[in-house]
């Protein structure tokens, strides 16, 4: 199993929500195994610039951070994120 760190941008909310994910290549695919938030970067939403960070402990809110970032963005994002990332070619 490998991990691949990625941000979710939630601007609705001024926040950066860090994210290890787990995934395998299995025959050329990628497969997520498990979406962990593990942290929360707040802005100030006039300058943009970080005004607190977070990390994220418990199963409650991390499952709360995960639903919201699978409402919120297309279901292959993270693969093809990593896709980008890969020294190899999948197919």
């Amino acid at each position: 199993m490998n991990t691949f760190t990625a941000n979710w941008e939630d601007e609705e909310n001024n926040r950066i929500v860090q994210l290890a994910v787990d995934y395998q290549i299995d025959d050329g695919q990628i497969a997520i195994d498990t979406v962990t938030p593990t942290s929360i970067i707040f802005f100030d939403s006039a300058s943009r610039t970080p005004v607190r960070r977070i990390g994220v402990w418990t199963e409650k809110g991390r499952a709360v951070l995960r639903r919201q970032f699978q409402a919120e963005t297309p279901a292959r994002h993270l693969q093809n994120l990593i896709e980008q990332e890969l020294p190899i070619t999948v197919s």
